[in-house]
């Protein structure tokens, strides 16, 4: 798969509920390093930054890095950041990774010297991926695109970018309407480039299966797109281009997910205010919605008379993100409502705490087959642990998942660990079912399938390491959450 393009995927399977997916897909930046070779010297660049790659990778560098190969022998390595900031976090990882090696894997592999002798020039740059003015359909599972054809577009002076742009936009349209199977990818330079330089991109297996994806597309708009090719040489001039290989060996997918980070919010309303503060979070989810606000969460009503919100984060810095979109929300929405409406919420408010949670993936289960869309009861229970034991207590959970898998218990459930706010000798278990009573049906089925030698000898290491502290049942108030593909949002 080719490098620049690996991103749509990333953030076609993480973007849904995250909380900070917007409606319509933003655009993709990507913090990329051109290298160009000594004369004669491609080929022992690029296996000396091979063996400096995997090192890397197996030191620990827990970050998507992809390699290509220009047809001059120019070398790039680029990695998808979601901002500016996330510069510093990719410095920070590699600086760990190469902290990680012991000295003689280190003079082994970074020879200072003979790097400069293959790559005496380097350059930083930000690149910029317009999901709106690119064609990316869906392909099969598998598909490879290790090949690509890149176009560089200088826009002519007088031109305004915003036509270019919107011309661009048209060949989209004219793509999806007859289903080509050309891929296009549409960039533009936040650094290290001309603003007025354009590239595109366009990907497939190899270069004979683009000339004939080429052609196909040609046979499929015929005169329309040469017309707006007409109209394209108008507005900017193709000042060159280059055939890139995506080098598979060198290059890293994006790691798994260790877990997922949530915001939890607990609010204790007033004496008797609990519906007051139910009604009111529904107003401001129905302006959420018509305001296309992109902050997800799930509320919850608890019978201890608590209301929760959770909502999904990537990691701690997207708290701030979160007030940015916040501020940026309250000039969308409709002010003679919201206000008054957010004043009278905290004036019903009298606790309100703030944590945030991981659940790591290896420790919840679902049954084969269950639509958690249905799951919205939760049976919330907390508990604490001495710390010395924290490793024991994963184990023991990893082991009741293993269980659960190999019985086929019926009852879904998560488990969660503070990370920040909350004691981090504390974590809590969340099981769903359909409502209460199924819950607790479910829980008495597992009971029985779990039964026997095994069951009881993790049972009583689990009362001797884990103490309970409270109990919650909550039901999911949909009026009052808000999701990607709520009504009467735009989900294009």
């Amino acid at each position: 798969m080719n490098t620049r393009i690996l991103s749509f995927f990333l953030i076609a399977f993480t973007c849904v509920p995250a909380l900070l997916c917007a409606q319509e897909q933003e655009d993709q930046l990507f913090a990329l390093t051109r290298m160009e070779p000594a004369k004669g010297r491609a080929d022992a660049a690029q296996e000396q930054l091979k063996k400096m790659s995997l090192a890397y990778y197996a030191n620990g560098l827990d970050l998507p890095t992809y390699w290509n190969r220009y047809d001059d022998g120019t070398l790039e390595v680029v990695h998808p950041i979601r901002d500016y900031a996330e510069l510093d976090r990719v410095d920070a990882l590699f600086d760990f990774a190469y902290g990680s090696m012991d000295s003689t894997e280190r003079k082994a592999v970074f020879d200072r010297q003979l790097f400069s002798k293959n790559v005496p020039v380097q350059e930083a740059k930000l690149l910029r991926l317009h999901y709106d003015k690119s064609y990316l359909p869906e392909q099969e599972d598998g598909a490879e695109n290790d090949y690509s054809r890149l176009l560089l577009y200088d826009i002519r002076p007088g031109i305004a970018r915003s036509k270019v742009y919107e011309h661009a936009r048209k060949l989209v349209a004219m793509l999806e309407e007859v289903k080509s199977p050309v891929r296009v990818s549409f960039y533009t330079y936040d650094m290290g480039e001309n603003n007025r330089r354009i590239e595109i991109e366009l990907h497939a297996f190899d270069a004979a299966t683009l000339r004939k994806q080429q052609q196909e597309s040609e046979r499929l708009l015929g005169d329309r797109l040469t017309e707006w090719r007409k109209e394209r040489d108008r507005l900017a001039e193709e000042v060159g281009s280059h055939e890139l290989t995506y080098l598979r060996d060198m290059s890293q997918e994006a790691p798994p997910k260790k877990y997922k980070a949530f915001v939890l919010q607990t609010v204790v309303p007033e004496e008797g205010a609990t519906n007051e503060l139910l009604e009111i979070r529904k107003q401001l989810s129905v302006l959420s919605r018509e305001g296309k606000d992109d902050l997800y969460f799930d509320t919850y009503r608890m019978d201890n008379g608590e209301i929760r919100f959770q909502s999904p984060i990537e990691r701690m810095s997207d708290i701030d993100r979160i007030y940015d979109k916040v501020a940026a929300r309250n000039y969308k929405l409709d002010s003679t409502k919201y206000k008054p409406l957010r004043e009278q919420f905290g004036k019903l408010v009298e606790s309100n705490k703030l944590a945030v949670v991981v659940q790591p993936q290896e420790l919840h289960y679902v049954p084969e087959g269950v639509d958690m869309a249905k799951y919205t009861t939760v049976r919330h229970q907390e508990m604490t642990f001495d710390q010395q034991d924290a490793g024991e207590v994963r184990e023991l959970v990893a082991e009741i998942v293993r269980l659960n898998k190999e019985r086929n218990a019926t009852v879904p459930f998560s488990v969660y660990f503070y990370d920040f706010g909350g004691e981090s000798n504390r974590m809590f278990v969340q099981d769903y079912g359909t409502s209460r009573a199924q819950l607790e049906q479910g829980r008495q089925k597992d009971h029985e399938l779990l039964a026997g030698a095994e069951y009881d000898a993790w049972s009583a290491r689990v009362e001797e390491l884990l103490r309970p502290i409270t109990v919650t049942y909550g039901e999911l108030v949909s009026e009052a959450s808000h999701q990607p593909g709520d009504v009467g949002e735009d989900t294009k």
